[in-house]
């Protein structure tokens, strides 16, 4: 089985000073493979976008927009968003 420790990921400055990880193709595939994602409406163009279910932010994969996921912005990193 895969485990988180095992995906490469990189960092992006998603505003001033503020760096996280990306969570790429893999780990959002391995994620759906293991149900263990969920669900939200994108904040910009109202979309409904699946992510992986621990993540902070997730990006819009229609309009870009990243939005943190909770109000504490918890959670592990920018997820990468698709649609459905």
């Amino acid at each position: 089985e895969t485990t988180l420790e095992t995906f490469h990921r990189h960092q992006i400055e998603i505003s001033p000073g503020h760096w996280v990880e990306v969570r790429g193709f893999a780990e959002t595939y391995n994620s759906f493979q293991r149900n263990f994602f969920q669900r939200i409406n994108c904040i910009s163009c109202s979309i409904q976008i699946k992510f992986i279910q621990d993540a902070a932010f997730v990006r819009c994969p229609i309009c870009q927009v990243i939005q943190p996921i909770n109000d504490d912005m918890s959670g592990n990193g920018l997820a990468l968003g698709v649609a459905g």
